[in-house]
Parts: structure tokens; C-alpha cells; sequence
């Protein structure tokens, strides 16, 4: 095997610039050599002062970008937000139009059945003045007067008398089998009333008086005040302080939909839905400020990179310098060495 020459690092000409242009004589090498061990404890000093900025603008530029994601998430987030609001809203203003209408009959149901069983007792009161009437019940009421009548009655035939004696009997039958069951019937028709009644009131009733003890509980509020209730709260325009003053007013003041006192809706210190704008409201605080808070982030993000970008590339020069003076030194020795 050929053995292996050592060859100096740097040029004689190299050499010659590195020290001043002065000749190359040994005395002269060991000043560059020694020059260059200088720079070369400069240089890692450099190196160190500019790792650490690279380091704290990398940390910077981490944080910076990991803020500008958060933001951009939660901005996402409120978008999305804002598209369900608004879909829920149109849902919801559907949903009250049918809510509306199905107060209109079961109010009218309430009514009617109210009517019918009006009706119903004053066909039972009848079907009483047939079997039943006066003092003596069982000699003044009308079919027993009717019977009376015709067997009194020397002028009709003793057949025909028990032919029509025959069907006021069978009438009488029907009348006392109605008259037997009339506790029943209105029993029955009153609890379908009492279900109608409830079943209106669930859907439709309001509070009148919110010093009432049961409206404050919220018992009393029907699905469609509800319903109102959410909707003005979507568009940010119900909040505790209107219902307070509400509450306030006199009773005769009260409109069929008041809203109730009590704590049992908080108040919002801004409006709650949707995020963005509807029915001609301006954009939400919150909404706002993401935005504006975002584009500060990406606007920082993209400073702190250019930073981060700039600081390696300080970095790497001096990289370079410290690794080439350290190759230089190590191969002027090694060349002082094999002299």
C-alpha cells in the first residue's frame, strides 16, 4: 500500500492571504496557525450567542404557531357554530308555525268539548224530567203521566191502549239504562276535558301574573312560549333584565305571553346565538374579536418564522467559518507534525 501523504488544508496562496500577503516561512505559519485558533475561539463563541437566538426563535415561532392554530380551530369552530344556529333557527321558526297552529285546535278542542258536554247534560236533564220530576217522584214524572194518560183514555181500544203501553214500556227501559249510566258518561267526557285542558295549556299557555307562585317555578309556561322564548334568545333579543321588567308591570298590564320572574334563565352578557349575524344584528363580541385576534396570530406567526429562517441562516455561516478554521487548524498540525 502507498503511504498516505499529508497535505496541507489550505493553498500557499491561501496561506498567503490568510496572513497578509507575508511569506510562508515557518514563523509566518505558526502566526496564521495561530490567527486562526483565535478566530476559531471567536467563532464558537459566535456560534454559541447565535444557537441561542436560533433556539429562543425557534420557541418563539413554536408558540406563535401553535397560538394561530388554536385560533384558527376556534374560529373554524364558530363558523361551524354559527351555520348550526342558523339551521336551527329556520328549523325553529318552522317548528313554532306548527306549534301555532296546534294551539288554535286544541283551544278550539278544549272549547268544544266544553260544549258537548253542555250538551250531554242538558240531554241527561231531559232524560231526569222523563223518569224523575216534582215531589212525588214516582207518580209526577212525564212517561208514568203518559201511561196514566192512555189507560184513562175511554176512547182508545184496550189493544191498541197495550200496543202503545208495550213501547212506552221498551222506551222507558232505554231511558233508565241512559239515566243508569250518566255518572259514567260525564265522568268520562269530564276527564277527557281535563286532558284537552291539559294538553292546551302544555302547548299554548303563558304566564299572566309572574307573582304567582306556580308561573315563577315555570310550571305553567306552554311549549310555544318556550319555543318564542328560544328563538328571541338565538337572536340575542330576550335576556333577565327584559323579563324582570316584565314582571314588574301590573297584572292587568300583562300580555298572554310575559315572561316569568326568577332566576331559572341566567342573563347573558352577550348575546348567546348565532355566533355571526341574523336578522340584521352585527357580528357578536366574541366573534369579533376571533377574528381580528386570528389574523394578528398569522400575521405574527409569518414575522416569527421570517425571524426564526434568518437566525439559522446566521447560524449556519458561522457554522461554516468554525468548521472550516477547525479543518484548517487540524490540517496545518497534522502538516507541523509529518515536517
Amino acid at each position: 500500500m502507498s503511504e498516505t501523504v499529508n497535505k496541507p488544508f489550505l493553498s500557499s496562496d491561501e496561506k498567503s492571504h490568510c496572513c497578509n500577503g507575508t511569506s510562508t516561512s515557518d514563523s509566518k505559519s505558526e502566526e496564521c496557525l495561530e490567527t486562526w485558533k483565535k478566530e476559531l475561539k471567536l467563532a464558537c463563541n459566535e456560534l454559541m450567542e447565535v444557537s441561542a437566538t436560533v433556539t429562543s426563535a425557534e420557541g418563539v415561532y413554536s408558540n406563535a404557531f401553535t397560538w394561530e392554530a388554536k385560533l384558527k380551530k376556534w374560529f373554524e369552530n364558530a363558523e361551524a357554530t354559527h351555520e348550526k344556529a342558523s339551521s336551527a333557527y329556520a328549523e325553529l321558526a318552522l317548528f313554532i308555525k306548527a306549534v301555532e297552529t296546534l294551539e288554535t285546535n286544541t283551544a278550539y278542542t278544549s272549547k268544544a268539548l266544553q260544549a258537548l258536554i253542555c250538551l250531554v247534560k242538558k240531554i241527561l236533564d231531559e232524560v231526569f224530567t222523563l223518569l224523575y220530576e216534582g215531589e212525588n217522584l214516582t207518580e209526577s214524572n212525564l212517561i208514568h203521566k203518559l201511561k196514566e194518560y192512555i189507560r184513562c183514555n175511554d176512547a182508545i181500544d184496550e189493544q191498541k191502549k197495550q200496543a202503545a203501553l208495550d213501547c212506552i214500556a221498551a222506551y222507558e227501559s232505554k231511558v233508565r239504562a241512559v239515566y243508569d249510566l250518566q255518572a259514567g258518561i260525564m265522568n268520562k267526557m269530564l276527564e277527557i276535558l281535563h286532558c284537552a285542558n291539559i294538553i292546551a295549556a302544555a302547548v299554548g299557555n303563558a304566564p299572566l301574573d309572574c307573582r304567582d307562585t306556580e308561573t315563577v317555578t315555570g310550571k305553567n309556561l306552554g311549549l310555544k312560549w318556550q319555543l318564542e322564548d328560544l328563538r328571541k334568545r338565538l337572536i340575542g333579543g330576550s335576556t333577565a333584565e327584559e323579563k324582570v321588567q316584565a314582571c314588574q308591570m301590573d297584572k292587568k298590564e300583562t300580555t298572554a305571553i310575559a315572561p316569568p320572574c326568577g332566576a331559572e334563565i341566567a342573563k347573558p352578557a352577550k348575546p348567546l346565538l348565532p355566533i355571526r349575524k341574523m336578522e340584521g344584528k352585527m357580528d357578536s363580541h366574541y366573534y369579533d374579536n376571533l377574528g381580528k385576534l386570528k389574523e394578528a396570530a398569522e400575521a405574527a406567526s409569518i414575522n416569527y418564522k421570517a425571524e426564526m429562517q434568518a437566525a439559522r441562516e446566521k447560524r449556519d455561516k458561522v457554522l461554516a467559518r468554525k468548521t472550516s478554521l477547525d479543518a484548517a487548524i487540524r490540517a496545518a498540525e497534522a502538516a507541523e507534525t509529518a515536517k
